[in-house]
């Protein structure tokens, strides 16, 4: 139990299953790239599902900053590049104001970690690789979050829906080769003046991560 939300569990380590995607190093470059251009990167940095540490280097390029992974197995833990830590439980001590949190987090979970990283008070930003229609949920809640509520208020909105061109083939256990089937999205929220989440429009923009053009 969390004693900051204490409606809120600790994440369980995934298995090593369809839920552990790794994200190809061209589009995260590509996607951190239209980040710092777009002005959405400031402060330090947080990877908190950093996997295979696919999104390290392009960050660590832009500036200082964090990495964790809660699975203990995973090559950024065992190499050194992150601290094994379960992201629900916010950024560790160690972490100086972070103000930027930005990862490919687990599918099935994704909704209760936007939702407790959206409460660290020194976070601006907040960048997820999802699926696309992530943000058209279902009528059933993850832990008593919806998904609905994170993408068209009343609790968040984000200000840019980057679709990602063409499909992205990820790596993980039991993924098969080649193009993924669904279409994949940069999602991007940013904290207003008035301190909320609800972004006034989400612009939608295309990036072909190949080249990195932006339209």
């Amino acid at each position: 139990m969390n004693a900051l939300f204490p409606d809120l569990e600790p994440v369980p380590a995934p298995d090593e299953g369809p839920d552990v995607a790794y994200t190809p190093e061209a589009v995260t470059r590509a996607c951190v790239r239209f980040l710092a251009d777009g002005g959405h990167l400031s402060g330090a940095w947080w990877e908190p599902c950093a996997g295979g540490g696919a999104w390290l280097p392009a960050l660590q390029e832009w500036g200082p900053g964090y990495a964790s992974e809660i699975d203990p197995k995973a090559a950024s833990v065992a190499t050194g590049l992150a601290w094994q830590h379960d992201a629900l439980l916010g950024p560790l001590p160690q972490m100086v104001r972070v103000e930027c949190v930005v990862t490919n987090p687990p599918f099935s979970c994704a909704a209760l970690l936007l939702r407790r990283w959206l409460t660290i008070p020194t976070v601006a930003t907040v960048a997820l690789l999802l699926r696309r229609d992530w943000v058209v949920p279902e009528g059933i809640p993850e832990k008593g979050t919806y998904r609905l509520d994170l993408c068209w208020g009343p609790m968040a909105r984000p200000v840019v829906d980057l679709a990602l061109y063409p499909r992205v083939s990820f790596e993980g256990p039991e993924r098969g080769k080649g193009t993924d089937t669904r279409e994949y999205s940069l999602f991007v929220w940013r904290r207003q003046s008035d301190g909320s989440w609800l972004s006034p429009v989400t612009t939608l923009r295309r990036l072909d991560w190949r080249t990195g053009v932006v339209l």
